[in-house]
């Protein structure tokens, strides 16, 4: 939801002919229902230039119950808290935003693009440290 409601926003924006979309898969449970969704949304916003990328390091880093197979998925409480009680989730990634950022940079530099925006929800985050308000202004920055 976070990212086609990004794309609106976009398009709204900068119109239908001036955005481009990023997927980043990252070894995660949910990858191919996700990659799914991306083409959706990109189809229905008529968007044709995409750019889809692989960052399967997620998987050897691991700490997650999102990458990790040997980290159980809570059930019905993805903001479970994480090892020794920290207020960090099971189900953060490590610094994924941070990767997804760079990857949308490079292609935006590439592009000559003058914007960037990313699906990250601050009150949908459950604790995620790379979706508070504050972690996008220090990278703004």
């Amino acid at each position: 939801m976070d990212s086609c409601v990004c794309t609106a926003i976009a398009r709204e924006r900068h119109g239908a002919s001036n955005i481009s979309l990023l997927h980043a898969g990252y070894g995660q449970r949910t990858q191919e229902r996700e990659r799914r969704s991306f083409n959706d949304i990109a189809n229905f916003y008529g968007v044709r230039e995409r750019l889809v990328v692989q960052l399967e390091h997620f998987r050897a880093i691991g700490g997650s119950a999102l990458t990790d197979k040997n980290i159980s998925v809570p059930e019905n409480e993805l903001g479970a808290p994480g090892p020794q009680g920290s207020t960090i989730p099971l189900t953060y990634v490590p610094f994924r935003n941070a990767h997804f950022l760079s990857v949308a940079v490079s292609w935006a530099e590439a592009l000559g693009a003058g914007a960037i925006y990313i699906g990250a929800v601050a009150e949908d985050s459950s604790g995620y440290p790379d979706c508070r308000p504050e972690y996008y202004r220090v990278f703004q920055d």
